[in-house]
């Protein structure tokens, strides 16, 4: 019998298909992009993409654009989200209104300040001030420490009050719009972090007192030694700041305490590794295996697994992302060997290019070869695990599109059920999303390692197995779990 052409989708159905494509691909975007070149990109391209899928969404799926603000995208994602929300005004319903409202209140509190003040420069570029921006910004600033932000993040607050016609308390006016030429004469500050900071000026003892990055500048005008600086600044740096200037400390010879190597994420910890030499590596091995089954802990138990690892020459990343798209890579098979061993099930790891030994993963693995994932895929299917993981930026540059159809074969002619999911830790600005191995496999961006769970329950959402009504139900659960912290922070204070 000639077989019979599959039924047409009907205009409903096809509307559905569509709607789901959209989000899925919108929220996959918000995991990888960061606006910053990658290793086949520019960072103009990926500006001029990432904007117009924003657009695009916003325009069709406001609610859902919204709501997104708590799928766990990226600090970028929703810095770009709560723009395009305060860009396109407040809808008309005023229970809408009010919930979005509180959505963007309850993201903004979660985002690391320097992106927060960096948006709201940004609002001042794009002409941005109506009423709504200025209750935004209002509600933000009423939760921070101005007389902190004075200091640490001067032009951020100055921007801000500025061009959303606030009036700053008295001293923190005093910081913004005086010239700081001389503090000699200036009068005493109420707020003894003010003062600290006005008598720094001509005191350098009371420059260990201040924050680091308002601390550095107080040192330079002293002429003070790099190495004095920070080995009196210890105690004052935050964890970020001790993991940022650690290179610079070794260069200066400043004697600080070693490094908290436990209390980094995984995908940081091989970022970290791979800058240093050979010969420290081994002190990574414990921090990485806690932090990897740190993850694991949050994983359902998913079977054997296989693990498929691009260690291209383009996992390089860029200038920007220098090794990012290998450590990502590096730290999600270190995960997943760790969600294996918490179960006691089969593990195996398949790259592009095989490391020399074991001994070699994950700090010893640099880029290398081309991208040729048909091979060691065929080999993974073929230890039946139940679960197929492959990561990489998606540019089979071997053969494109076996891998596809390696999956295809596997299922259509040896029986396969395993699911093959695609973690992509790089967008793609030609087509709006990270990049795409083929119709069989289930493509998914991350950021880090601790994405996988999210990877998980979003890669059901783009494969069909949810549909939007229930991907949609999940994002208004966790929305309102957002919210509901926000408000008791602000309760509490």
């Amino acid at each position: 019998m000639t077989p019979q052409p599959a039924p047409a989708e009907d205009a409903a159905a096809r509307r559905a298909r569509v709607d789901r494509e959209d989000i899925a691909a919108f929220v996959t975007s918000g995991f990888a992009c960061t606006g910053q070149a990658e290793y086949y990109a520019e960072r103009g391209e990926q500006a001029v993409s990432i904007a117009f899928l924003h657009d695009y969404v916003r325009g069709n799926h406001r609610r859902l654009y919204a709501l997104c603000l708590a799928a766990g995208l990226n600090d970028f994602s929703r810095a770009m989200i709560v723009h395009g929300l305060l860009a396109a005004g407040s809808p008309d319903d005023a229970a809408a209104r009010a919930a979005e409202g509180e959505l963007i209140a309850a993201a903004l509190a979660e985002l690391p300040p320097p992106r927060v003040y960096k948006l709201f420069r940004r609002l001042r570029a794009s002409r941005i001030n109506n009423r709504r921006a200025r209750a935004t910004v209002r509600t933000w600033l009423a939760g921070r420490d101005l007389a902190f932000d004075a200091l640490k993040y001067r032009s951020g607050l100055k921007a801000a009050t500025r061009h959303t016609h606030l009036a700053p308390p008295g001293e923190i006016g005093r910081i913004l719009y005086r010239a700081a030429a001389d503090r000699r004469g200036e009068a005493p500050f109420d707020n003894p972090l003010l003062e600290t900071w006005r008598q720094a000026h001509y005191d350098k003892r009371k420059i260990f007192d201040l924050p680091m990055t308002v601390a550095e500048g107080l040192a330079a005008h002293h002429g003070m030694k790099r190495k004095q600086f920070l080995e009196g600044i210890e105690q004052r740096m935050t964890r970020r700041e001790r993991e940022r200037i650690e290179a610079s400390a070794r260069a200066a010879g400043a004697e600080l305490e070693r490094l908290d190597l436990a209390r980094m994420d995984l995908t940081r910890l091989v970022l970290f590794g791979l800058s240093r030499p050979p010969e420290e590596r081994p002190d990574f091995a414990a921090p990485m295996a806690a932090a990897a089954a740190r993850i694991a802990a949050r994983l359902p138990r998913l079977g054997s697994i296989a693990a498929v690892v691009d260690r291209s020459r383009s996992t390089r990343g860029s200038r920007e992302k220098r090794d990012r798209p290998l450590a990502v890579g590096l730290a999600v098979e270190q995960a997943l060997r760790a969600a294996a061993a918490r179960h006691g099930d089969r593990y195996s790891a398949h790259w592009t290019t095989p490391p020399l030994s074991e001994d070699h993963v994950p700090l010893g693995v640099a880029p290398f070869g081309q991208t040729d994932l048909a091979r060691p895929l065929i080999v993974a299917l073929a230890g039946r695990p139940d679960a197929v993981f492959i990561i990489s930026d998606g540019y089979e540059n071997v053969g494109p599109g076996s891998a596809d159809e390696v999956v295809r074969v596997a299922r259509s002619r040896l029986g396969a059920t395993a699911p093959v999911i695609h973690l992509n830790p790089v967008f793609d600005p030609e087509t709006y999303s990270p990049r795409a191995l083929g119709p069989h496999i289930t493509t998914v961006g991350v950021r880090t390692a601790d994405d996988l769970p999210l990877a998980l329950r979003l890669a059901r959402f783009v494969d069909g197995a949810d549909d939007l009504a229930a991907f949609t139900a999940w994002l208004d659960a966790r929305a309102r779990r957002m919210i509901d912290r926000w408000r008791e922070k602000r309760a509490d204070r």
